[in-house]
């Protein structure tokens, strides 16, 4: 069966370019493009490079499609980190039907640990003359979002001319990493909380004030909170009579800037006895590593999102816009947060967080 086209371009910059570097541990990490050298890259990309370098040549090349004599497979970005996770059962069924098929997969280097083992990992965008070396190409950062109301491993499955996999994304953890960090685990006799509050999609995140009342909430339930995320992420807590920058609150810990590379943040999440996240990588991670975890969706469809995690469970907005699904538009209301969780009850979502791990704990 054919898999779906999307159409790649050669792009060629008129002046050397920053690239912003994708997950790398570095918060101004950035990859040098050079001028004159052609790149094969998406659509999408070619949008924003253009309000960078204008004056960049872009052109479409012919598809290189992917059929049963194909031997080299180049597989073009899946998106996001929890597109890379739900990326990887798929991979790993690929490659069981198609073993004579080598498989590229242009990402970044900074997934290695996540599908490293299952193919090639080259940085986004590709120069063509890497490209050129596979025989069939598949562009799957173009999905126009076709999980939305399905799940993400059939899509990418269609893509890969595959059925969707049975088994559930899997995340290995480097062990050395996750016994050095063991040491930041402030006490081993409260509950360990790994709190997620922001996504990249900024109405996907819990808001701050939320997800601090909800950790407070936690404290008196007997847990420690360990604030997740990038740097870039971290939440600066204030002194509220004099203004000045504090501490958080006892048993609420900042984890931002020692979590980066992406192994550190996995092993660290690995330690943790529950996850309360937004709708974000961190909920793939959790998910793809067994961990007991409460995901909390307002403009996303929870059901969709966590029905292949067993150990992940959901609460959904409960006004009547939620799930609104609009992730490829410009969000129509002028809220400074989605509303379906910025009017959700800390008490409630600490409970609720509780009741996960319990549960879990009774079965494990």
């Amino acid at each position: 069966m054919p898999v779906p086209f999307r159409q790649l371009y050669r792009v060629i910059y008129s002046k050397e370019t920053a690239y912003p570097a994708t997950r790398s541990g570095v918060v101004n990490g950035y990859r040098l493009l050079e001028a004159g050298v052609p790149y094969i890259m998406t659509g999408k990309l070619v949008e924003r490079v253009r309000m960078v370098d204008p004056n960049l040549t872009a052109e479409p090349v012919p598809h290189k499609e992917f059929t049963e004599a194909s031997k080299r497979l180049l597989v073009f970005f899946p998106g996001g980190l929890g597109d890379v996770i739900c990326l990887r059962p798929c991979l790993q069924k690929f490659s069981s039907i198609r073993d004579n098929v080598e498989v590229g997969v242009v990402d970044t280097r900074a997934d290695e640990g996540i599908i490293g083992d299952l193919c090639t990992l080259w940085d986004y965008p590709i120069r063509e003359e890497i490209a050129d070396y596979y025989d069939a190409w598949v562009n799957i950062a173009e999905h126009d979002r076709a999980s939305v109301g399905r799940e993400l491993q059939d899509s990418f499955s269609e893509y890969l001319g595959i059925e969707t996999p049975a088994c559930k994304p899997y995340l290995p953890v480097d062990p050395a990493i996750e016994r050095a960090l063991s040491g930041f685990v402030r006490t081993q006799n409260r509950v360990n909380v790994g709190v997620h509050l922001h996504s990249m999609s900024h109405y996907r995140s819990i808001p701050n004030v939320v997800g601090c009342l909800t950790m407070m909430e936690l404290v008196e339930r007997g847990c420690d909170c360990y604030l997740l995320g990038s740097s870039d992420q971290r939440i600066v807590f204030v002194d509220k009579e004099t203004r000045a920058s504090a501490t958080p609150p006892e048993h609420i810990y900042q984890t931002h800037t020692m979590l980066e590379p992406l192994e550190m943040y996995i092993a660290f999440l690995n330690l943790m006895d529950v996850v309360l996240t937004a709708d974000t990588a961190s909920l793939h991670m959790a998910g793809a590593l067994g961990k007991p975890c409460l995901g909390v969706f307002g403009l996303t469809d929870g059901e969709k999102r966590c029905s292949y995690y067993p150990t992940v469970e959901y609460v959904q907005g409960k006004i009547d816009c939620s799930p609104c699904e609009k992730i490829t538009e410009e969000m129509p209301c002028d809220n400074r947060n989605c509303l379906a969780i910025a009017e959700m009850n800390p008490a409630y979502l600490a409970n609720k967080t509780m009741e996960v791990y319990e549960r879990w704990k009774m079965l494990s």
